[in-house]
């Protein structure tokens, strides 16, 4: 099951099912007339620690005032040298895919990353021998040069089991008054992460004692995620992914993911993905229209009048849910031409549009993305509305609140059983926002990966936490599974 998830088809179901299925600067510095504050730069520190790049403060500081530097591709500035070398590694990246799955076919396989601080190497794990895996990643390649392989003590299919042993004893754990948040596959500690509500003396000893974890589990504190639906990607019709989404005034903002297509209808009909606890606000506030615009009014364009195919509960028969996807059936007069469009910065033109030419469910630790998403755009300053930063843990279990939701009332929370760990944080209306394999340019393909489901709460930068995606198959089989048929749009015609 997470074998099909981690795999990196580009374009392919289940995921293994679930997987296959720091340095604080204060002064500000000029930026191309504007300002470059603390969190800015602090952004752009972070971002080169994780990637292995020069991250001393005051020359990270001063790129922000050289036209030698740009922040178009990745949101920080790097340089032409940089930008090479991290294209470099989106294609040893790439190359290295098929190798992967095929070792990941061996009784013993264990997981894989990407190691970026070393030009994103690749590492395959494995619990049996060394030689047989090496065997496999050369018929797949040519060769398993590029590659290192660790010997490890537990396989994938053991640290599945290790999982599943925490699952069934989640009820436990809530009647012990400990709120399990997530289930992280830790492949470089070869480790299952279980992540508990901070809070109380011994959390961590009583959850591992009802656990009653071995070696394989490691317990940790953490804070309770929540969904990022609430205020500008304002004025870019049609149709597009990225752009920013209106309920009426009592609902929050969202962003649309992705154009697709249903193909279980006839004749075919086009539609937005965005998130599925997007759709479930919406329509418990009575509304089943979506507008475009920074505040609806009566002319604000429509861009559909369907809520619909919606994966997203809070029973508690039917838990873990599989994704956060909602389907919005586009009005005609919201139609792009070009149905494959992204807009990833904040303002319009024609260096911020990318074009989707493929799908991938490539989530293993390490793969270099980027998302946007309309909340950020709203923010600006230290929240640049494109951020990029890596992938760090596929989550096997991941319990999400709809804004301040604390489980009950009006904003239940819901487990969703396939999210995505990324490095850098996102804010209220960022929701069902886009996330693609970096780097990409406006000429160049893009690859879709996923969309954003929800993030570290109340954080003041997006260098201060992390955030969470589903990964598009996952959705897309989600959907199938109960009867929509969805296509991803991946190429102007969406044909």
């Amino acid at each position: 099951m997470l074998r099909s998830l981690l795999h990196a088809r580009v374009v392919t179901l289940p995921l293994l099912a679930m997987i296959f299925a720091s340095v604080a600067w204060s002064a500000p510095v000029s930026e191309a007339g504007s300002m470059a504050t603390a969190g800015a730069v602090q952004g752009a520190i972070r971002f080169r620690t994780s990637f292995g790049l020069v991250d001393r403060p005051a020359l990270v500081a001063a790129t922000f005032g050289d036209s030698m530097y740009t922040s178009e591709d990745w949101g920080v500035p790097l340089s032409a040298v940089e930008l090479q070398d991290l294209d470099r590694r989106s294609a040893r990246v790439l190359a290295a895919l098929p190798g992967i799955e095929a070792a990941s076919k061996l009784p013993g396989f264990a997981g894989a990353y990407f190691d970026q601080e070393r030009g994103a190497t690749p590492v395959v794990l494995t619990s049996g021998g060394l030689g047989n895996a090496r065997s496999a990643i050369s018929s797949a390649v040519g060769s398993s040069d590029d590659f290192e392989v660790q010997q490890v003590a537990r396989s994938l299919a053991e640290l599945e089991r290790l999982q599943e042993r925490v699952i069934a004893r989640v009820d436990e754990l809530e009647r012990q008054g400990i709120d399990l948040l997530r289930i992280n596959y830790r492949f470089r500690s070869n480790k299952i992460e279980v992540v508990v509500e901070s809070g109380g003396a011994n959390v961590r000893a009583r959850a591992a004692s009802i656990v009653d974890a071995p070696d394989g589990i490691e317990v940790v504190e953490g804070v309770q995620p929540v969904a990022d639906a609430c205020v500008n990607y304002a004025d870019c019709p049609n149709a597009k992914g990225g752009i920013k989404i209106l309920g009426n005034s009592s609902i929050p903002v969202c962003t649309a993911g992705f154009m697709a297509k249903r193909t279980d209808v006839s004749p075919d009909a086009l539609v937005l993905l965005t998130a599925g606890h997007c759709q479930v606000w919406s329509q418990t506030n009575g509304n089943l229209t979506w507008w475009h615009d920074s505040v609806r009014t009566s002319s604000s364009p429509v861009v559909g009048t369907q809520n619909f195919g919606r994966v997203w509960s809070t029973d508690p028969d039917d838990q873990p849910i599989p994704a956060d996807v909602g389907l919005i059936k586009l009005a005609s007069g919201f139609v792009p031409t070009n149905k494959n469009l992204l807009l990833t910065q904040k303002n319009y033109s024609s260096s911020s549009l990318g074009s989707v030419a493929a799908m991938s469910n490539a989530n293993w630790p390490g793969i270099a993305v980027c998302s946007t998403g309309a909340g950020s755009a709203a923010k600006g300053g230290d929240w640049p509305a494109k951020r990029c930063g890596q992938t760090l843990a596929v989550t096997a279990y991941n319990k999400t609140c709809k804004g301040s939701g604390q489980g009950s009332g009006a904003e239940p929370c819901a487990r969703l059983s396939m999210t995505v760990e990324v490095s850098y944080d996102s804010t209220g209306g960022d929701s069902g926002g886009p996330y693609w394999l970096g780097p990409q340019s406006s000429d160049s393909p893009w690859v879709a990966i996923g969309m954003h489901t929800h993030s570290d709460p109340d954080e003041d930068l997006p260098t201060d936490g992390i955030g969470w995606y589903v990964p598009l198959n996952t959705q897309l089989h989600a959907l199938g599974q109960r009867g929509w048929t969805v296509k991803l749009c991946v190429n102007s015609d969406c044909d």
